[in-house]
């Protein structure tokens, strides 16, 4: 269909995730074409930056909401809901099994760790460099298995947060 014949797609989105840093046309500039449009959908902003005026821009260019990487799953759902209306209903398939709780990682965890590998996985963390964190958890000593269970499971749950805050922690002692 050219873009000259005038119909309308017969299909459109309800909700357009929005990275702010696209390669051609950046976010802000595609989200007021989009908004600009009839009926246009919910944008929510997503971005690395963790800066409240960039947060305070998306908004002002038709954004209807703004996440900051790293996100949780949850949060995507809960945005989601928010917007679009929706309930979720979850499946819970062994109920009576009692469920392993990793071990949260603690300062104490990190300490023996040498100041180098805290400030590379501190830097990994920020800069969400699964690579470099799974080459880290590699170094890891086999006698700290806790350390390497509780980095793992953070890593698998897109928690680098944590990892960076609990980093930073240890590296302001």
């Amino acid at each position: 269909m050219s873009a000259g014949s005038g119909h309308q797609p017969t299909w459109q989105p309800h909700l357009i995730w929005m990275d702010l840093q696209l390669p051609l046309l950046n976010g802000l500039e595609a989200t007021q074409l989009i908004k600009a449009q009839d009926n246009p959908p919910v944008i929510i902003a997503i971005t690395a930056q963790a800066l409240e005026a960039d947060e305070v821009k998306a908004l002002k260019a038709g954004c209807d909401n703004y996440l900051r990487k790293p996100y949780q799953a949850a949060q995507v759902f809960d945005k989601m809901a928010q917007h679009l209306d929706i309930t979720y209903r979850y499946d819970v398939s062994h109920p009576s099994r009692p469920s392993t709780q990793p071990t949260p990682l603690t300062r104490e965890q990190l300490t023996p760790m040498p100041h180098s590998w805290i400030q590379l996985l501190h830097d990994a963390a920020i800069k969400l460099d699964e690579d470099m964190l799974e080459q880290l958890a590699k170094e890891i000593p086999h006698d700290q298995p806790t350390l390497k269970s509780s980095l793992k499971y953070l890593m698998t749950t897109y928690r680098y947060d944590v990892i960076m805050e609990t980093a930073l922690a240890v590296l302001r002692e």
